[in-house]
């Protein structure tokens, strides 16, 4: 799993980058988290880029979930 979260961290981070806002995979591994409840394998906030972007956290966490391509993920789904 650690793998699979290095890899995710790596994808999110170009993603955001090219959003226009700066940080580095290894600040995006620290904000992966394993969601309560069985909400899915893995989960991220998006609070923290939505001063840099000037976006709104959910439509972040979208164009996320629309550009994100990792092998061993199957579904990425925007949980408000």
């Amino acid at each position: 799993m650690k793998n699979l979260k290095m890899r995710l961290a790596s994808s999110v981070s170009a993603i955001i980058c090219e959003m226009g806002a700066e940080i580095s995979p290894s600040d995006v591994y620290s904000l992966i988290e394993y969601p309560p409840n069985n909400n899915g394998d893995l989960a991220m906030p998006c609070f923290r880029f939505a001063k840099q972007l000037r976006k709104a956290p959910p439509m972040i966490a979208q164009t996320i979930a629309e550009k994100l391509s990792v092998e061993g993920i199957i579904k990425v789904v925007n949980v408000g």
